[in-house]
């Protein structure tokens, strides 16, 4: 879902991996869906911000301290 090249096709594919868990996993849809528009949001931004803002790991950087 997140290697789409636009929001449009990340809903499409989003959509379509909840038909299929639903029946065969219904946790795992059910964590997506609990997620919603949180883990997508990255969509809002520009097309060329995509991929650093769904790659950086803020929540893991929580529990670290900063290096340096």
């Amino acid at each position: 879902m997140i290697y789409a090249d636009t929001a449009a096709e990340i809903e499409k594919r989003r959509k379509a991996f909840l038909r299929k868990w639903k029946l065969k996993c219904r946790a795992v849809a059910d964590s997506l869906e609990e997620a919603g528009d949180r883990l997508f949001s990255f969509t809002r931004l520009d097309l060329s911000q995509w991929k650093s803002a769904r790659t950086t790991n803020a929540i893991e950087r929580l529990g670290n301290p900063p290096r340096g």
